[in-house]
């Protein structure tokens, strides 16, 4: 792909990892994923990414029967659905229809195992993200229609807050591990952190793009040409450290590029014209009194992206990811 037709500004050379040997996909440490079904539509990829994801490890699903908890009749309800499920002749009952009705009863899924949950679908897919202590959260994503409200940018922004850990959000299109991700990097620990995760699950060949984008009114974007050298040489400095940082596997492609402009649109641009099937980027820490949302940039590209994303949120104690 010609990068010149994509972006301006300055481009990185490929960092080409050497040629993956026959043991190198056996040498990769798998994720504990948490895949978490909120309806069946997007199940099957779901299921899929999650198989791809962690090799020989078993990803536990959480199917969540979905509450608004704000309405007067939500509490009642809830509590007669979790009363059903505590009943364990009940609980195996429903439980056969699920695994029927997602297509899990049989082969390997068949073995992994299964929570039913009934509440508000943040809380309770961050409450079993802690007690299984997973690394990685997958849910679905719906664009554009009237499912969008209810498990779309709302609903995935509040759970990457309450949850502290990252969630990857599948599109119908995403079954298997992403062959091209592109991470939007300013270089803060969440979006460090993007990068070390895209490392870990993009698949075997894969190509990474780091992109930074400048602001239009940064100081150096029309300060003296000397000004925008120096600045230049520590972006490339910063990409060098990430780059040797993320210790991508061998044979993955890893290219960074800086560009100035608006970092939702160029992030888009890029994704829709480099193939991408996953877009990674970093979500900011904001105070107690707005735990509730994230960033303005992962918020707006969650809202309108026609791809799979990842959106990450800065490490916390009580999160932790191995980031090799």
């Amino acid at each position: 792909m010609p990068f010149s037709s994509v972006m301006t500004g300055r481009v990185e050379r490929p960092r080409v990892s050497p040629k993956p040997s026959p043991s190198a996909a056996a040498g990769r440490v798998p994720l504990s994923v948490l895949a978490a079904i909120t309806d069946d539509e997007l199940a099957g990829p779901i299921l899929e990414v999650a198989r791809s994801l962690t090799d020989q490890r078993h990803p536990t699903l959480l199917h969540v029967l979905g509450i608004g908890m704000r309405t007067p009749e939500a509490a009642p309800l809830a509590a007669e659905m979790t009363a059903a499920l505590e009943d364990s002749v009940n609980r195996k009952k429903q439980e056969r229809v699920i695994r029927h009705r997602l297509g899990i009863d049989t082969g390997k899924p068949a073995n992994w195992p299964l929570e039913m949950a009934v509440g508000e679908i943040p809380d309770c897919i961050a409450e079993a993200a802690r007690r299984y202590r997973s690394e990685l959260i997958l849910v679905g994503l719906h664009h554009h229609n009237f499912l969008s409200g209810l498990i779309g940018n709302d609903t995935i922004g509040r759970l990457v807050s309450v949850a502290a850990r990252p969630v990857m959000a599948v599109t119908e299109t995403l079954t298997t591990r992403p062959q091209r991700i592109v991470v939007g990097v300013d270089f803060t620990p969440a979006s460090m952190r993007a990068a070390h995760i895209a490392a870990r699950i993009v698949a075997d060949g894969g190509v990474i793009y780091l992109v930074f984008v400048r602001g239009e009114t940064a100081g150096a974007t029309f300060g003296p040409a000397i000004d925008r050298i120096s600045e230049m040489r520590g972006i490339e400095a910063s990409f060098e450290d990430l780059i040797r940082a993320m210790h991508a596997r061998r044979g993955v492609t890893v290219m960074s590029a800086t560009v100035v402009g608006n970092p939702v649109e160029h992030l888009e641009r890029f994704c829709s014209r480099s193939g991408a099937d996953l877009l990674a980027v970093g979500s900011k820490r904001l105070r107690l009194r707005d735990r509730l949302r994230i960033g303005s940039v992962a918020s707006t590209l969650l809202k309108y992206a026609s791809h799979s994303m990842l959106i990450v949120p800065p490490m916390r104690t009580h999160a932790t990811i191995q980031e090799s």
